[in-house]
Protein backbone atom coordinates (compact mmCIF):
# COMPACT_ATOMS: atom_id res chain seq x y z
CA UNK A 1 0.00 0.00 0.00
CA UNK A 2 1.46 3.28 -1.45
CA UNK A 3 1.83 6.13 0.72
CA UNK A 4 -0.71 8.65 -0.57
CA UNK A 5 -3.36 5.71 -0.05
CA UNK A 6 -2.40 5.43 3.74
CA UNK A 7 -3.08 9.42 4.15
CA UNK A 8 -6.05 8.93 2.22
CA UNK A 9 -7.45 6.38 4.78
CA UNK A 10 -6.33 8.07 7.68
CA UNK A 11 -7.90 11.24 6.64
CA UNK A 12 -11.31 9.10 5.85
CA UNK A 13 -10.68 7.53 9.25
CA UNK A 14 -10.63 11.22 10.76
CA UNK A 15 -13.36 12.19 8.43
CA UNK A 16 -15.72 9.59 9.98
CA UNK A 17 -14.32 9.85 13.58
CA UNK A 18 -15.28 13.72 13.39
CA UNK A 19 -19.01 12.77 11.61
CA UNK A 20 -19.83 9.87 14.73
CA UNK A 21 -18.92 12.66 17.43
CA UNK A 22 -20.97 15.53 15.75
CA UNK A 23 -23.91 13.11 15.27
CA UNK A 24 -23.31 11.98 18.80
CA UNK A 25 -23.74 15.60 19.83
CA UNK A 26 -26.47 16.16 17.84
CA UNK A 27 -28.05 12.97 19.80
CA UNK A 28 -27.33 14.43 22.79
CA UNK A 29 -28.91 17.58 22.17
CA UNK A 30 -32.27 15.93 20.93
CA UNK A 31 -32.43 14.02 24.09
CA UNK A 32 -32.07 16.98 25.78
CA UNK A 33 -34.74 18.47 23.90
CA UNK A 34 -36.83 15.49 24.59
CA UNK A 35 -36.12 15.64 28.03
CA UNK A 36 -37.26 18.99 28.93
CA UNK A 37 -40.19 18.97 26.36
CA UNK A 38 -41.49 15.74 28.23
CA UNK A 39 -40.97 16.94 32.00
CA UNK A 40 -42.96 20.17 30.93
CA UNK A 41 -45.83 18.34 29.32
CA UNK A 42 -45.86 16.34 32.41
CA UNK A 43 -46.23 19.49 34.61
CA UNK A 44 -48.85 20.58 32.17
CA UNK A 45 -50.69 17.30 32.42
CA UNK A 46 -50.70 17.26 36.53
CA UNK A 47 -51.72 20.72 36.42
CA UNK A 48 -54.75 20.55 34.20
CA UNK A 49 -56.05 16.50 33.99
CA UNK A 50 -54.88 15.74 37.64
CA UNK A 51 -52.89 12.57 36.65
CA UNK A 52 -48.94 11.61 36.07
CA UNK A 53 -47.65 10.12 33.12
CA UNK A 54 -44.41 8.88 35.02
CA UNK A 55 -43.02 6.84 32.08
CA UNK A 56 -39.86 8.62 31.64
CA UNK A 57 -37.10 7.78 33.86
CA UNK A 58 -34.60 10.50 34.04
CA UNK A 59 -36.89 12.72 35.59
CA UNK A 60 -38.22 10.31 38.64
CA UNK A 61 -37.75 13.79 40.84
CA UNK A 62 -39.97 15.86 38.91
CA UNK A 63 -43.01 13.33 39.43
CA UNK A 64 -42.62 12.77 43.45
CA UNK A 65 -42.41 16.76 43.35
CA UNK A 66 -45.70 16.69 41.29
CA UNK A 67 -47.32 14.18 43.22
CA UNK A 68 -47.17 16.41 46.28
CA UNK A 69 -47.47 19.63 44.89
CA UNK A 70 -51.14 18.77 43.66
CA UNK A 71 -51.99 15.77 45.79
CA UNK A 72 -51.93 13.26 43.20
CA UNK A 73 -52.65 10.01 44.42
CA UNK A 74 -50.60 6.60 43.49
CA UNK A 75 -53.66 5.29 41.52
CA UNK A 76 -53.48 8.46 39.13
CA UNK A 77 -50.37 7.47 38.05
CA UNK A 78 -49.89 6.01 35.21
CA UNK A 79 -46.32 4.12 35.21
CA UNK A 80 -46.08 2.56 31.40
CA UNK A 81 -48.13 2.84 28.49
CA UNK A 82 -50.46 0.21 27.73
CA UNK A 83 -50.64 -1.25 23.87
CA UNK A 84 -53.93 -2.65 22.05
CA UNK A 85 -52.36 -6.00 22.24
CA UNK A 86 -51.72 -6.41 26.01
CA UNK A 87 -56.43 -6.29 26.02
CA UNK A 88 -56.55 -9.76 25.48
CA UNK A 89 -53.98 -11.86 28.50
CA UNK A 90 -52.81 -14.75 27.46
CA UNK A 91 -56.03 -17.10 27.52
CA UNK A 92 -57.54 -14.70 25.02
CA UNK A 93 -59.41 -13.48 27.55
CA UNK A 94 -59.96 -9.69 27.97
CA UNK A 95 -57.88 -8.05 31.14
CA UNK A 96 -60.61 -5.75 32.27
CA UNK A 97 -57.68 -3.42 33.75
CA UNK A 98 -55.71 -3.31 31.13
CA UNK A 99 -58.73 -2.31 28.96
CA UNK A 100 -59.61 0.13 31.67
CA UNK A 101 -56.06 2.16 30.85
CA UNK A 102 -55.88 1.45 27.27
CA UNK A 103 -59.27 3.61 27.06
CA UNK A 104 -57.92 6.76 30.01
CA UNK A 105 -54.83 7.02 27.54
CA UNK A 106 -57.13 7.58 24.76
CA UNK A 107 -59.65 9.48 26.56
CA UNK A 108 -56.44 11.54 27.85
CA UNK A 109 -55.12 12.30 24.37
CA UNK A 110 -58.35 13.72 23.07
CA UNK A 111 -59.82 15.30 26.43
CA UNK A 112 -59.87 18.60 24.97
CA UNK A 113 -62.61 17.47 22.27
CA UNK A 114 -64.47 15.06 24.35
CA UNK A 115 -64.51 16.73 27.88
CA UNK A 116 -63.51 13.08 29.73
CA UNK A 117 -67.37 12.58 30.21
CA UNK A 118 -68.73 9.43 28.06
CA UNK A 119 -71.67 7.06 28.05
CA UNK A 120 -70.69 3.22 28.06
CA UNK A 121 -71.99 3.08 24.06
CA UNK A 122 -69.84 6.30 23.18
CA UNK A 123 -66.67 4.58 25.03
CA UNK A 124 -67.67 1.69 22.31
CA UNK A 125 -68.03 3.82 19.60
CA UNK A 126 -64.39 6.03 20.75
CA UNK A 127 -62.51 2.69 20.25
CA UNK A 128 -63.46 1.78 16.93
CA UNK A 129 -60.53 2.93 15.05
CA UNK A 130 -58.84 0.21 17.44
CA UNK A 131 -60.88 -2.44 15.64
CA UNK A 132 -61.60 -3.62 18.97
CA UNK A 133 -65.48 -4.37 18.47
CA UNK A 134 -64.62 -8.46 17.28
CA UNK A 135 -62.95 -8.75 20.83
CA UNK A 136 -64.72 -6.49 23.23
CA UNK A 137 -67.87 -6.20 24.50
CA UNK A 138 -70.25 -3.11 26.19
CA UNK A 139 -69.84 -5.46 28.71
CA UNK A 140 -66.33 -5.25 28.89
CA UNK A 141 -66.36 -1.78 28.39
CA UNK A 142 -68.40 -2.13 31.69
CA UNK A 143 -66.46 -4.24 33.74
CA UNK A 144 -63.27 -2.16 32.74
CA UNK A 145 -64.91 1.10 34.08
CA UNK A 146 -66.02 -0.39 37.20
CA UNK A 147 -62.41 -1.79 38.01
CA UNK A 148 -61.02 1.73 37.27
CA UNK A 149 -63.67 3.37 39.50
CA UNK A 150 -62.23 0.79 42.41
CA UNK A 151 -58.82 1.63 42.66
CA UNK A 152 -59.54 5.30 41.96
CA UNK A 153 -57.92 6.06 38.56
CA UNK A 154 -61.46 7.62 37.28
CA UNK A 155 -63.44 10.10 39.03
CA UNK A 156 -66.84 8.31 38.38
CA UNK A 157 -68.73 5.99 37.22
CA UNK A 158 -72.39 6.13 37.58
CA UNK A 159 -76.02 5.18 36.28
CA UNK A 160 -78.23 8.09 35.72
CA UNK A 161 -82.06 7.79 36.61
CA UNK A 162 -82.74 6.71 33.00
CA UNK A 163 -80.29 3.76 32.58
CA UNK A 164 -77.69 5.29 31.26
CA UNK A 165 -73.77 4.94 32.17
CA UNK A 166 -71.65 7.51 32.13
CA UNK A 167 -68.27 7.30 32.77
CA UNK A 168 -66.46 10.82 34.74
CA UNK A 169 -62.89 10.21 33.97
CA UNK A 170 -61.25 13.66 35.34
CA UNK A 171 -62.11 14.87 39.07
CA UNK A 172 -64.42 18.13 38.75
CA UNK A 173 -62.05 21.11 38.88
CA UNK A 174 -60.39 18.94 36.06
CA UNK A 175 -63.34 18.67 33.53
CA UNK A 176 -64.28 20.66 31.12
CA UNK A 177 -67.74 22.02 29.59
CA UNK A 178 -70.08 18.45 30.70
CA UNK A 179 -69.41 18.86 34.17
CA UNK A 180 -70.61 22.17 34.41
CA UNK A 181 -73.48 21.26 32.42
CA UNK A 182 -74.57 18.83 34.04
CA UNK A 183 -74.30 20.69 37.27
CA UNK A 184 -76.31 23.49 36.51
CA UNK A 185 -78.85 20.81 35.00
CA UNK A 186 -78.55 19.44 38.66
CA UNK A 187 -79.33 22.59 40.55
CA UNK A 188 -82.47 23.92 38.52
CA UNK A 189 -83.74 21.00 36.18
CA UNK A 190 -82.86 22.16 32.80
CA UNK A 191 -80.59 24.41 30.96
CA UNK A 192 -80.84 27.26 28.02
CA UNK A 193 -78.41 28.80 26.26
CA UNK A 194 -77.94 32.39 28.25
CA UNK A 195 -77.11 29.62 31.20
CA UNK A 196 -73.55 28.75 29.22
CA UNK A 197 -73.32 32.10 27.40
CA UNK A 198 -72.79 33.84 30.79
CA UNK A 199 -70.02 31.89 31.37
CA UNK A 200 -68.47 33.59 28.63
CA UNK A 201 -68.66 30.62 26.19
CA UNK A 202 -69.14 31.17 22.49
CA UNK A 203 -72.15 30.20 20.58
CA UNK A 204 -70.43 27.68 18.85
CA UNK A 205 -69.11 25.78 21.89
CA UNK A 206 -72.36 25.54 23.50
CA UNK A 207 -73.78 23.98 20.66
CA UNK A 208 -71.59 21.52 20.39
CA UNK A 209 -71.68 20.74 24.00
CA UNK A 210 -75.62 20.56 24.31
CA UNK A 211 -75.29 18.78 20.88
CA UNK A 212 -72.94 15.92 21.75
CA UNK A 213 -75.17 15.34 25.14
CA UNK A 214 -78.39 15.43 23.22
CA UNK A 215 -77.08 12.66 20.94
CA UNK A 216 -75.70 10.76 24.00
CA UNK A 217 -79.72 10.28 24.93
CA UNK A 218 -77.99 12.33 28.56
CA UNK A 219 -80.40 15.72 27.31
CA UNK A 220 -83.82 16.20 25.45
CA UNK A 221 -84.15 18.99 23.84
CA UNK A 222 -87.88 21.05 24.28
CA UNK A 223 -88.86 24.29 22.96
CA UNK A 224 -91.89 26.19 23.30
CA UNK A 225 -92.84 30.10 22.94
CA UNK A 226 -93.12 30.48 26.63
CA UNK A 227 -90.09 29.02 27.64
CA UNK A 228 -87.45 29.13 24.79
CA UNK A 229 -85.19 26.52 23.98
CA UNK A 230 -84.36 24.54 27.07
CA UNK A 231 -82.73 20.41 27.42
CA UNK A 232 -83.97 18.82 30.14
CA UNK A 233 -81.59 15.97 31.82
CA UNK A 234 -84.19 13.45 33.14
CA UNK A 235 -81.41 11.09 34.23
CA UNK A 236 -79.49 13.47 36.12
Amino acid sequence: MGIREIQKKIKLKEAMAKKAAELKAQELEAKARIKDFTAQRIREIAEEHGFILAINDEIQGEIEALKEKYGIPESRIIRRIVKKEEILNHKNKVDHEALGWFIFQEVLIKKEETGGIFTVPELFVFLEPFELSDQISIKDIEKAMERMEKINAIAGFEKLKSGVQVVYFFDEKFTSDYKIVLNIARKQGFVMLDDLLELGWSPQRVESVLESLTHSGIARYDESYLKGKRWYFPGV
